[in-house]
């Protein structure tokens, strides 16, 4: 369940990915339909016979001779003047040229049968093609063989003529275009979607934060800019705080439940907490309500703030004068930027008791995922 929050989650903070996808598919699937689609291929079939001949020598040297013509036929099939016989013949719309084409031919292995194929979206078309061509064949072999005598059979015979129903289909149509083109959109989708989540250097977790500061995360905020904001937002009706670690905590003071939380693991003998972040409002909006919290509760606590360059001398001072520090966390961080933060306290021996996410949305996943 968690897995299919997660991604929904990414689908929503990355639509563009599929948005792109998609359309660049639907432009490739739309160009790729105009010039494929099912073709449909209907052949005919013509038999070769050889010259009359009185004796089994010369039935030998005919056949002989036809076989050996046959190639030759194959290639008449690929003349324009052929073409134009069978344009005549069925009032074809087509020029030879793209009648030539659409029309092939072969003999059929060690036999005297010549195939004319024709290939056409129209299966009736097709047929009717190849069987003009059949029909046609034999009077024009007769004429390139020069044959003038009306009683000589006919060198060619159509056997098999063509039929529709008989045609063989092929190529890809739309619809098989359009499957093929989300099965992969899905699939580019996917890979881009989790390269571009491999390479975010963002947490995007509460958990993610929590393991890299080894320190719960005591609320989370969805806008955290300074306490005109909060109140603003309290003002408005919308729930300002909308996630926090101690579910026993929930009840609290006017001072909110970041205050109370963060209070309760502070030890009477510490005087001092560094609240501790990239962004200044932020940062100083977390430590006025802590300091409300304090004062409520009348401990003797002193609340600062720090920037999150604890490098600097300034900073590092004050960061190892504080008893304890929380860290905020805007945006969400980088990766490197908490995991440098939480060394250099560790460094400075300053307790980190924990982290307040802001800017960010939390779902209610285990993992606590961030929009």
């Amino acid at each position: 369940m968690e897995l299919i929050k997660h991604g929904l989650w990414v689908l929503r903070r990355r639509w563009y990915v599929p948005v792109t996808v998609f359309a660049l598919v639907a432009i490739i699937v739309a160009v790729m339909s105009v010039g494929a689609g099912v073709k449909m291929t209907a052949t005919t079939t013509l038999f070769l016979r050889s010259p009359d001949s009185d004796s089994s020598s010369s039935a030998y040297q005919g056949d002989l001779f036809t076989r050996q013509r046959g190639l030759t036929y194959v290639d008449f099939v690929q003349s324009p003047e052929l073409a134009r016989k069978v344009i005549e013949r069925l009032s074809l719309p087509e020029s030879p040229g793209e009648l030539i084409a659409k029309t092939t031919a072969s003999i059929a292995q060690d036999t005297v049968l010549l195939q004319i194929s024709v290939t056409d979206p129209d299966a009736q078309h097709a047929a009717d093609i190849a069987n003009g061509y059949g029909e046609e064949m034999a009077a024009y072999i007769a004429e390139m063989e020069n044959i003038r005598d009306p009683d000589i059979a006919p060198l060619a015979v159509q056997l098999a003529p063509a039929q529709a129903d008989a045609a063989v289909s092929s190529g890809m149509g739309p619809t098989f275009l359009a499957a093929i083109g989300l099965a992969a959109g899905v699939l580019i989708i996917l890979a881009l979607l989790w390269l571009l989540e491999w390479l975010d250097p963002r947490v995007r977790s509460r958990r993610e934060v929590e393991d890299l500061s080894q320190a719960p995360v005591l609320a989370t905020y969805r806008s955290l800019d300074g306490p005109e904001a909060a109140a603003s937002a309290q003002g408005s009706g919308r729930r300002h705080t909308v996630e926090i670690s101690d579910a026993d905590l929930q009840e609290s003071g006017r001072t909110g439940r970041l205050a109370v939380t963060a209070v309760s693991r502070i030890e009477s003998a510490e005087s001092m907490i560094v609240v501790v972040g990239s962004r200044e409002r932020a940062v100083e909006a977390v430590a006025d309500v802590l300091r409300k919290a304090v004062a409520e509760r009348g401990r003797d606590v002193v609340v600062e703030v720090a920037s999150a360059d604890i490098g600097s001398a300034l900073t590092a001072e004050a960061v190892a004068r504080a008893d304890a520090a929380i860290v905020v966390v805007s945006g969400p961080e980088t990766r490197t930027r908490l995991r440098y933060v939480v060394r250099e306290l560790d460094l400075l021996s300053t307790r980190l008791i924990g982290t307040v996410v802001t800017g960010v949305r939390q779902a209610d996943t285990p993992s606590g995922l961030y929009r």
